[in-house]
Formats: C-alpha cells, sequence, structure tokens
C-alpha cells in the first residue's frame, strides 16, 4: 500500500490490517467524533438547552444555527498574521455570534466548528478535557499518543506539517488554539484503534450516534448524512453504511472511515493540500468485505 502524498495508513480489520508509515499526527476535526464519544460517556443531556437556544445534540449534528466562524475573513488573516496568538473562546463567540444566523436551532443543517467549541465547553465544565479523555477513552483503549494539544510546545515531536500559508514547519509557530473545538494529536494505529472500538459499539450506543440527519453533498457519498459527530451514508457507493469524519487544518489533514463490518481505512498526512478523506474513502472501497 502506497500513498499518493506523504502520510501514513492503516487499513483493515482487527488484526488483519495493511499499515504504510507512522508517527505522530494533528487529526484536526476527526476529534468532533472523540467529542461526541466524551459527551455520551460523560452522561450530558442532549436536549437541554446549552449557552443559547440551542442543546448538544443540535450542536452535535450542525443542526443548531450556530454560525461557523471559518465563514470570518478575519479568521484566515488572524491565524497567518499571528499564528502563535489564537483567540480566547469569548472573542471567537462574539465575532461568530455576530454572524447572521443560517436558521432556527432545530431547522436546518450547516457545518460548525462554532458549535463544537460550544460542545467542547460543556465537557470541559462537566469532567475537563483531559481527565475526560483520559477516563473514557484512553485508558480504556490503551491510547498512550492520543492526547489534547492545547499549547505552541505541544506540537514538539510530531511529524513536521509544512504550512505553506505560514511559511513553514508548524512546530514552535502554530497555536493549537486557534481551532476552537481543541485537537488531538494521535498516531495511525491509535486512530484505527479508537474507531474500531467505535464501531463495535464498545464506548457508546451506535443507534444513539448513527441518528443522523441529512448533510450537504460531499465528493464520494451517495447519501451524505450527519450523526453526532460523524459523517454517516448508509447509501454509499462502495458498499453497506459509511461511518467516520475528515479533517484538515495547517500542517496536517486527516480522513478515517469505515464500515458498521469493522472495516476501517485511516489516512493521516502531514503534506500541505493532500486529500486525505478522499484517500481513505478510496482505500475502504477496496478493502475486502
Amino acid at each position: 500500500m502506497r500513498l499518493p502524498f506523504r502520510g501514513a495508513a492503516v487499513v483493515g480489520r482487527g488484526d488483519d490490517v495493511a499499515r504504510t508509515g507512522a508517527g505522530r499526527y494533528l487529526i484536526y476535526s476527526v476529534t468532533k467524533a472523540y467529542l461526541a464519544v466524551l459527551v455520551l460517556r460523560v452522561g450530558l443531556p442532549l436536549d437541554e438547552p446549552f449557552e443559547g437556544p440551542w442543546t448538544l445534540r443540535q450542536l452535535l449534528r450542525n443542526t443548531a444555527g450556530v454560525p461557523n466562524y471559518s465563514r470570518l475573513q478575519e479568521y484566515e488573516a488572524s491565524v497567518t498574521a499571528r499564528p502563535g496568538e489564537a483567540w480566547s473562546d469569548e472573542e471567537f463567540l462574539e465575532r461568530a455570534l455576530a454572524l447572521p444566523r443560517p436558521f432556527a436551532p432545530g431547522e436546518g443543517w450547516e457545518y460548525s466548528n462554532t458549535g463544537f467549541l460550544l460542545v467542547r465547553r460543556a465537557v470541559e465544565q462537566a469532567a475537563g478535557l483531559e481527565r475526560a479523555l483520559r477516563e473514557h477513552v484512553a485508558e480504556p483503549l490503551g491510547l498512550h499518543e492520543t492526547r489534547w494539544v492545547l499549547e505552541v510546545s505541544d506540537l514538539n515531536g510530531l511529524e513536521p506539517g509544512e504550512a505553506r500559508g505560514l511559511g513553514g514547519d508548524v512546530q514552535g509557530v502554530y497555536d493549537p488554539k486557534w481551532v476552537g473545538h481543541r485537537v488531538l494529536v494521535s498516531t495511525p494505529d491509535e486512530v484505527f484503534r479508537f474507531w474500531s472500538a467505535l464501531l463495535a459499539g464498545e464506548l457508546v450506543s451506535l443507534d444513539v450516534l448513527l441518528d443522523a440527519v441529512p448533510a450537504d453533498d460531499a465528493d464520494g457519498f451517495g447519501r451524505p448524512a450527519y450523526g453526532l459527530g460523524v459523517m454517516v451514508d448508509r447509501e454509499w457507493p462502495g458498499g453497506g453504511t459509511l461511518v467516520g469524519h475528515g479533517g484538515g487544518g495547517p500542517g496536517y489533514c486527516a480522513g478515517v472511515f469505515g464500515r458498521l463490518d469493522g472495516t476501517l481505512a485511516v489516512v493521516l498526512s502531514n503534506e500541505d493540500g493532500a486529500d486525505a478523506q478522499g484517500e481513505a474513502l478510496r482505500l475502504l472501497a477496496a478493502a475486502p468485505t
């Protein structure tokens, strides 16, 4: 197995897997699935309002109508101009919530990083972000390299991730708090282990997690939908029900997709502009059932 770009991958099911590459990578929005698991395992109420007229279920499914801070022109400009000085939560929320709301809570779908910033705050307030990850994910699954990156120095030791917009390697330069919902660092094997447990129903109820609503069209999907922090496609052209997520940001990108039989494709890259999500879908479609 070879990737068309720099990175690492694990494809297969159980112990019958193919691997290429190794190392530690930022997984960006793939983190959203981990946040959903923490919400469910901590036992937070899904259908009570949280910091606004929306519920955690709506925030997790992108149906809350919370404007996405990624739409802000000043967001990208600020990351480029001051990569080591991220906005505070208050500044993220003040700027994003000043944008027009796309719809009332529960009356539409729009991807929102701001919504997952609020999800992260709920976990943080209820259980502590690091403690929740340790107790509910890392220790039960034996994940020793999966952790939150919260400071510039936390990027030390990752695979070098060059971002053209930042002039080179993000290590020592980029403040990971520019990701409002925060971001995890992990390895291909540990991402594979987490998602294998997730698809096996070992972490949370799949009925709850995959209770999905229609989402925007996406390349490689048949009928895209979004559950609690996960992308879902019950009419995936590759066969079977597809579950997973993609993510990308300065220096790194990730794609993790699996079928309900437990077959998974994990692709992590540290090449600027790589299509990790598309490659993960291709590898999964080619994997035996």
